[in-house]
């Protein structure tokens, strides 16, 4: 009797240790393979951030992939806040596009504001200057 009870305790404690690893590390193992499906390399700190604010989907990548072809510097991570709160990804690139070929320096934060505000960026970085001192 007590080596059923024994046997028992083992399979559940094997079980649950299964079942722990694969909640807790086979999502990130998706998001990953996800990112790289869109020539994107991700750390597991990034992906953990990904997943807490729900930034997983197909949709998600396709729009940072396009900073990736383009060669554009960017922090995936700021962009999925950018992405919750909100943002257009599409209107952040062009913005960054433009910047970049007509060598006007811009930050990420500058571009965000634009971008939440309902602005076109590249119509407001044609405008001037006094809105990024």
């Amino acid at each position: 009797m007590e080596t059923e009870q024994i046997i028992i305790c083992l399979f559940f404690i094997v079980f649950f240790f299964i079942l722990f690893l694969f909640v807790r590390y086979i999502p990130i193992k998706i998001v990953k393979m996800r990112a790289k499906k869109y020539d994107m390399k991700l750390n597991t700190t990034d992906v953990k951030e990904l997943i807490k604010m729900r930034c997983v989907k197909n949709s998600f990548f396709k729009l940072i992939s396009v900073f990736v072809r383009e060669g554009l510097e960017y922090d995936v991570v700021q962009l999925a806040f950018h992405y919750v709160s909100g943002g257009n990804l599409d209107n952040v690139f062009k913005g960054f596009l433009y910047a970049k070929k007509n060598n006007v320096s811009i930050s990420y934060p500058e571009i965000y504001a634009i971008d939440l505000a309902n602005r076109n960026i590249v119509e407001t970085i044609k405008k001037g200057k006094p809105y990024l001192s």
